[in-house]
């Protein structure tokens, strides 16, 4: 790290940039500097010296082998304040006065910021987002391929469908919402959506399907066997499911349980 500097006031003031870097670095910094506790997290810069300088050390710590992306990070900032010619807190706190009504409009006029934003505080039965690792982990086990006919039955608030968009953006995709809050949010985001019960009214034939179905009362057994009769030759299924159908000693999950064997079926880790 580096300790501020006292120098007098210059009668032109540079923007502040404050940076907070990784342990690595900061344990680099004030063992060679005697930094005390207090002073390791944050940088303060009085004048375009000290970003000299810092460039200067930043070179070295590369040279060693030493992490820096954190401060590059900062120094990016740094340049993208000069770039838009604002050189003091003051012209800094002027700029984001003018900015923020903005991006209030920009929000206000999102279709899908406003379509999530009804899901505040509502309760809805059967709905969990389905964290980005998890679908990383899905998409993995599923191999989509171009050409696949994918199905996402229990689509919620379309996080599955986003990856499978960003990642296959060419494979079709047919998705099944029931409530219609989260539907509404799928229609915002361009998914093509069917509003139906996935297991009273949907029959199709699909070669990949990747689900997170509803838990509660083990419905997610009832959806998964549903999606199973939805493949097609050779399909894959990739469902997310909760732990009680692998340890619950009631016939429900016994059968599921024997179901699973019987077609080679394969429980892998999140």
């Amino acid at each position: 790290m580096i300790r501020r500097r006292r120098l007098r006031p210059p009668t032109h003031q540079p923007p502040v940039l404050s940076v907070l870097v990784s342990p690595r670095a900061v344990k680099a910094w004030t063992h060679s500097h005697n930094i005390t506790d207090r002073e390791r997290h944050y940088v303060d810069f009085i004048d375009g010296r000290d970003i000299e300088f810092l460039n200067e050390y930043l070179a070295l710590c590369r040279g060693a082998a030493l992490e820096t992306r954190w401060i590059d990070s900062g120094l990016e900032g740094y340049k993208r304040l000069l770039a838009a010619n604002i050189h003091t807190p003051q012209e800094l706190r002027c700029a984001l006065r003018e900015l923020v009504p903005h991006l209030r409009k920009k929000q206000e006029d999102d279709p899908v910021l406003k379509a999530e934003q009804q899901l505040i505080g509502k309760k809805l039965p059967g709905f969990f987002p389905t964290p980005r690792p998890v679908i990383s982990r899905m998409q993995e086990l599923a191999e989509i391929r171009e050409g696949d006919r994918v199905l996402e039955p229990s689509a919620g608030k379309g996080d599955i469908l986003d990856m499978i968009r960003e990642q296959h953006p060419s494979v079709s995709v047919t998705a099944i919402e029931l409530n219609k809050t989260l539907f509404d949010v799928l229609e915002a985001k361009g998914h093509d959506v069917n509003w139906m019960d996935f297991l009273v009214d949907y029959s199709g034939e699909h070669d990949v399907i990747v689900m997170n179905p509803p838990f509660e009362g083990l419905q997610d057994i009832a959806h998964v066997q549903h999606a199973y009769k939805q493949l097609a030759s050779g399909g894959r299924l990739v469902a997310v499911m909760s732990a009680g159908p692998f340890f619950r000693s009631d016939k429900k999950a016994e059968e599921f349980r024997a179901w699973i064997e019987e077609i080679g079926g394969e429980v892998a880790g999140r």
